[in-house]
């Protein structure tokens, strides 16, 4: 298992105008860095923070579950791993920026997203998703999210 640390912070700007990255809790993180051996190779990977999904999110997609599960007659977990597969795959890439496939068929590797990976707006994204497939697809109609919420998930 690969040894990872996350740590937040901010990019400032000094007194002479230059953009520097302030971490959060610094001696935390000199703590952290102990965890690996002197002239460890490693790889920083700087991304902006985003808020993740609200409880609210997450209960109008548990909605749309159970409500697609409940039309369809499949398990919860198995609309889960369609609505995943369906709407939060995105192509593997190798090092170069190429598109990777089997080579044998010519099928194009896929890698798929929880949703914990994404932000509220890619939340957002994703149960509208859902929701117009469901009435194109399935013919069923799920309300829009402030609908939802005010049905008071009675399921």
């Amino acid at each position: 298992m690969a040894l990872e640390i996350t740590a937040r912070g901010k990019i400032l700007l000094s007194e002479s105008g230059k953009q520097y990255l302030h971490i959060d809790n610094p001696d935390w993180w000199s703590g952290e860095l102990a965890r690996f051996a002197p002239d460890t190779a490693v790889v920083v990977t700087i991304k902006k923070w985003y808020k993740k999904r609200s409880l609210k999110q997450n209960s109008v997609l548990h909605w749309y579950i159970n409500a697609i599960s409940d039309e369809t007659g499949q398990s919860v977990d198995t609309i889960k791993e369609v609505l995943r597969h369906k709407f939060l795959s995105e192509d593997i890439v190798d090092r170069n920026g190429e598109i990777m496939a089997d080579r044998s068929s010519g099928e194009v590797l896929k890698r798929y997203k929880s949703t914990t990976e994404l932000s509220t707006m890619q939340f957002n994204e994703f149960t509208e998703n859902i929701r117009l497939w469901a009435n194109d697809f399935l013919g069923l109609q799920l309300p829009l999210p402030n609908e939802a919420v005010e049905l008071k998930f009675d399921k």
